[in-house]
């Protein structure tokens, strides 16, 4: 998330800095951040883009910044990955499917997993439980004995799981990390789409600024 300014609140050491005017945030100096400003009134300047903040969200980083900003983290950064299956109390928005090559298979798309359906209809073949919270595409392998499986976290990462169909563990994992303004390359690129070439040597994959 970044303002006209430059300010980047993707990270807390990002957005302590502040953008090219200078910090934004000053530390139990809620009346003397210039986010603050930005974030209230009735024609707020951020977010730039969507609905603004409502006023128990401005209150909640009013006092974060009067408590003194601190980064709360946890040690070794945000987990996501369950512990155990998600229970669904509603049904899941679905953002992907693909069908196996023989149609034997048919994978969805949930929350922090992928569902693996019986492509006759008799019932669900497994559950692939993975890191990312939200996954945005699916793809088989050409002999469907892989699965490749996109997603990630909103500011966080992006990531690109392969799957082997036969162990149903994951094989390896190509990612991409946000970190501050510039981007840290862990193995390689990975996003929003991805599909197989003909061949299993390589991957495509592309995003809103990258391919």
């Amino acid at each position: 998330m970044k303002a006209k300014g430059g300010l980047d609140l993707t990270t807390h050491a990002a957005a302590l800095k502040g953008g090219k005017h200078g910090p934004d945030i000053r530390p139990r100096d809620p009346k003397g951040s210039r986010l603050i400003e930005e974030i209230s009134g009735t024609e707020p300047a951020m977010p730039e883009e969507g609905d603004p903040l409502t006023p128990s969200e401005v209150a909640l980083v009013t006092r974060w910044i009067a408590e003194g900003a601190l980064d709360d983290t946890p040690e070794g950064g945000i987990v996501h990955r369950l512990s155990s299956p998600p229970e669904y109390r509603a049904l899941p928005a679905i953002a992907a499917l693909a069908w196996s090559p023989d149609g034997k298979i048919l994978a969805v798309a949930g929350w922090h997993e992928v569902v693996l359906h019986q492509g006759n209809g008799a019932g669900i073949l497994a559950r692939l439980l993975g890191d990312s919270p939200r996954i945005e595409a699916l793809a088989f392998s050409p002999d469907g004995a892989e699965l490749a499986v996109a997603g990630g976290a909103p500011s966080d990462y992006g990531e690109v799981q392969i799957w082997s169909l036969d162990s149903r563990e994951p094989g390896y994992r190509v990612g991409l990390r946000w970190g501050g303004r510039s981007l840290e390359m862990q193995t390689a690129l990975a996003s929003r789409r991805t599909c197989y070439p003909s061949t299993k040597m390589r991957i495509v994959t592309s995003s809103w600024t990258h391919s």
